[in-house]
């Protein structure tokens, strides 16, 4: 009877580390890069934001956009600046939010996730497109201090 109540413990435990391993991460920039390169974000398992639940805040530095973004949680531009130089199809982010940093639009911009972007203190600059063009369905807010 010992011996089945020791599995039974033990069973537990295994399933709990199995969810703790699919938590959300939060990412913030540690250098200039590209998005996909492990050593541009402060984790410490050389990982890059593409999780569903991930968020990812570039705060000081300069990130490239130079794959397809999966499905993501939030991206804030809150200082440095993000520019997405490849055509972006596929899920991509939830919400995106410029609030003291640049977002540089050079690619064609067509997510599903249809995010909403928020403009608050920060700058967009969408430049002229060899072909395709930037679709954003949801609400795109703008403060008085952006720059659009």
């Amino acid at each position: 009877m010992r011996r089945g109540a020791l599995r039974l413990m033990a069973a537990p435990a295994v399933v709990l580390l199995l969810a703790a391993g699919a938590a959300a991460v939060d990412y913030d920039d540690r250098a200039n890069g590209n998005w996909d390169a492990g050593a541009t974000w402060e984790t410490n398992d050389g990982t890059y934001p593409d999780g569903t639940d991930d968020t990812a805040t570039v705060d000081g530095h300069n990130v490239t956009v130079t794959h397809n973004i999966g499905p993501l949680g939030t991206v804030t531009v809150a200082g440095g600046t993000l520019k997405v130089g490849l055509d972006q199809t596929g899920a991509g982010p939830s919400a995106v939010a410029a609030t003291g940093g640049t977002l540089r639009l050079e690619r064609a911009v067509d997510w599903d996730n249809d995010p909403t972007l928020t403009l608050d203190g920060g700058t967009l600059y969408v430049y002229g497109f060899s072909s395709g063009a930037m679709r954003w369905d949801d609400p795109v807010r703008v403060a008085s201090e952006s720059t659009l």
